[in-house]
């Protein structure tokens, strides 16, 4: 059941984003960099993931890279045989954000957009040769500073982090865990 759901709502935002009437989208990849060392929920990621969106609906993919990285309090890890591609699916009309990262259960997600109250202020930071203004907001027990591009109008970002008059391109928790990063950024037409 869990898989045709899926297939269901990857195909119906597929059909959205690349229909007629929505002729322009963009294609966002970013690098992921996750490490949390906190001895409760220790962590790791480092991923490739790819945000597509025409502002009204967008899917946002997480895959693992290859990599192999050293922790005082966490030993060695690496990402060698990881194989997930999680998926999460925004609909900002709805504002409703659904994903299949089950975390213990085996269904799809539903959760809201707009999560973060965010305070925009007026630091700029250079991200893909564009200025983006900075933002800071907390999200689930941790503070991050998000980078914006005001000239891009769209509202979303990387995983959950969306709300801003602009597309996020950078986005780093201040304790230092978190860091997501645009390195490329695609406009299309359909």
């Amino acid at each position: 059941m869990r898989k045709y759901i899926y297939i269901y709502s990857i195909f119906c935002c597929c059909s959205f984003l690349f229909s007629q009437e929505n002729k322009e989208f963009l294609t966002i990849k970013y690098k992921t960099f996750l490490i949390d060392e906190t001895e409760d929920f220790s962590c790791f990621y480092y991923e490739n993931n790819t945000l597509i969106t025409n502002n009204k609906k967008s899917i946002y993919y997480e895959t693992p890279r290859d990599t192999l990285f050293s922790s005082l309090s966490m030993g060695d890890l690496n990402n060698f045989d990881a194989d997930y591609k999680y998926i999460y699916i925004k609909d900002f009309e709805k504002k409703v954000l659904l994903y299949d990262r089950n975390y213990g259960s085996k269904k799809i997600i539903i959760d809201s957009t707009n999560l973060i109250t965010w305070k925009i202020n007026d630091n700029t930071l250079n991200v893909l040769g564009y200025n983006c203004q900075e933002a800071i907001g907390s999200f689930r027990g941790r503070n991050y500073k998000a980078y914006f591009l005001k000239d891009i109008p769209y509202q979303n970002g990387p995983f959950k982090f969306d709300g801003l008059p602009g597309l996020i391109l950078k986005i780093v928790s201040t304790d230092g865990c978190v860091n997501i990063e645009a390195y490329e950024l695609e406009v299309s037409q359909n």
